[in-house]
């Protein structure tokens, strides 16, 4: 392990790697803080739907962290049909009050949208308080050595798209592969797959980054080298909660921003 005052850099195992020449980055949490906070935005959309009249009840609470903790890459609609199960479950609501999961997606789409449309609106003078640290010198050093760069989020495509844009940063990625209301199936796993065929890769010349689990789980189950980036949203540096679930899941290795991030390359590239 490799940590000072500016760097954290946690080496857990080496991964298999020949010369990395494509690299998958995870967006919220990995490039940006502009969606911190999600979790208290779907806490309280789903209370407001699963128990619209306020009423008594136990183990809503539960349910709702439970649902928080899996929804990160989810699509809208796989996210918004385990909403309905608990609206189902809980039993706080008619049944014939309850909407199509068309309806919900795209309900709660929008609801999250405007929250951070209202982050977006202020981009002309904090855009710099919602990337993580040192992560444009990152995107500088990768573009440098061509690699081709694409970002893979569960955020919705376009919105994200228009936050690179602002941030002048699209032009570091060959595609964006976000969600849409439409969209189903493993998202990330997906694209991946298609990255790879694409470009006819082997799994030693992808490199994942993320500090999600559904991006961390993918790269496992296709033998990718994984970093974990385990940076604290709001106040920056560590997230020990983020380094436990990565190192756990398999990541190659954890940092907790980019800073020195030429040092993770090095090793990376060590024989």
């Amino acid at each position: 392990m490799i940590t000072s005052e500016t760097a954290y850099f946690e080496i857990l195992r080496k991964p298999k790697i020949s010369e990395v020449k494509c690299i998958v980055l995870d967006y919220d949490g990995t490039l940006t803080t502009l969606r911190k906070g999600w979790d208290l935005i779907l806490t309280d959309y789903a209370r407001e739907k699963i128990n619209p009249h306020g009423l008594e009840c136990d183990g809503l609470d539960e349910e709702i962290r439970h649902l928080c903790a899996h929804a990160g890459g989810t699509t809208p609609k796989q996210l918004v049909s385990r909403l309905m199960a608990i609206m189902d479950k809980m039993n706080l609501i008619d049944k014939s009050e309850i909407k199509s999961i068309e309806h919900y997606a795209k309900d709660y789409a929008d609801h999250f949208q405007e929250k951070i449309d209202e982050r977006v609106k202020r981009f002309a003078t904090e855009s710099e308080s919602y990337v993580i640290k040192a992560v444009r010198p990152m995107l500088d050093f990768i573009s440098a050595k061509n690699t081709i760069n694409y970002i893979v989020t569960g955020s919705c495509e376009i919105a994200v798209k228009e936050e690179l844009n602002k941030l002048n940063m699209m032009h570091h990625f060959e595609r964006v592969y976000g969600a849409s209301l439409e969209m189903d199936g493993n998202l990330k796993l997906d694209a991946m797959q298609e990255i790879i065929e694409r470009h006819q890769l082997s799994p030693c010349e992808v490199l994942i980054i993320g500090d999600g689990s559904t991006e961390t789980r993918a790269a496992a189950e296709l033998n990718l080298p994984a970093i974990g980036i385990a940076s604290d949203e709001h106040s920056g540096g560590l997230c020990q909660k983020k380094r436990a679930m990565l190192s756990d899941l398999g990541a190659h290795a954890i940092i907790a921003d980019y800073t020195g991030f030429e040092n993770v390359w090095n090793w990376l590239h060590e024989s």
